[in-house]
């Protein structure tokens, strides 16, 4: 006995066109004006002879019949326009790690900063637990300033970055992190990618906030070195969020 077919989501979202279509122009049609020239064709925005709608707005009308529809089959809600015409380029995972160890005095890395550093490599290229998209596709760290100083999230990358054949991003500054969350949304480089940014660690709760996260921590403490904060993404909205220890060095944190 052959199997009943279910009606595509095709269908369903055309038959809601198709409906209204019909819901608008029906009503409207007897109040067309019999004398109008029906070989005259409307120019693009201008309204369609006696509905009081432009092409546009008919238009614009179709796609909301056409979602509510699809949603009263159980249907997810039709994609954001950036999403159809390509122009999205959001990322599907950003983690952020705060800059490797620093020495009681001066502005680089101390040596176990350096040795962190180099252990970033393999962890960002082969640990399952930061590489489920695969390595980063994009690399961010703050503007170092001309004086010396913010030049440790640069170190803290550098050397991932160049076996990656990566070029650090460090556009933009310290402080700006509205600016780093757009800038990373809108890389193309990480589209459907993971992206890490290193930051300077009071910033850090302030980037996930920038990104839409809420369930982030609200302080990075000062003695952390070996965590990274994984935010997940879907069409563009923050829909899950990690903490994991990077388990690199002696005495790292366990958990």
């Amino acid at each position: 006995m052959t199997a009943s077919r279910r009606p595509s989501t095709a269908f369903f979202i055309w038959t809601g066109v198709a409906a209204a279509l019909l819901a608008l122009a029906v009503p409207r049609a007897r109040a067309f004006d019999a004398s109008a020239d029906a070989d005259a064709a409307p120019e693009a925005g201008a309204a369609i002879p006696a509905m009081g709608l432009s092409w546009m707005d008919m238009a614009a009308q179709l796609g909301v019949a056409a979602e509510a529809s699809a949603q009263g089959q159980g249907i997810s809600s039709l994609p954001p326009a950036a999403a159809v015409s390509g122009d999205a380029a959001w990322p599907a995972q950003v983690i952020i790690i705060r800059h490797a160890e620093k020495p009681a005095e001066g502005n680089d890395l101390s040596p176990r900063g350096e040795e962190r550093a180099q252990a970033l490599v393999g962890f960002f290229e082969h640990n399952p637990a930061v590489t489920r998209y695969g390595p980063p596709a994009a690399v961010y760290a703050m503007t170092p300033k001309a004086d010396g100083h913010d030049v440790r999230p640069l170190e803290t990358v550098e050397p991932l970055a160049q076996s990656l054949g990566l070029q650090v991003n460090t556009s933009v500054g310290k402080e700006d992190v509205e600016g780093l969350a757009q800038a990373v949304m809108k890389d193309p480089a990480g589209a459907g990618k993971m992206v890490l940014i290193a930051w300077e660690h009071h910033l850090i709760p302030a980037i996930a906030k920038a990104f839409g996260l809420t369930s982030a921590p609200e302080t990075w403490p000062d003695d952390v070195f070996d965590r990274a904060w994984i935010i997940n993404f879907d069409g563009g909205k923050p829909v899950s969020f990690q903490n994991v220890p990077q388990h690199l060095l002696p005495g790292d944190s366990s958990n």
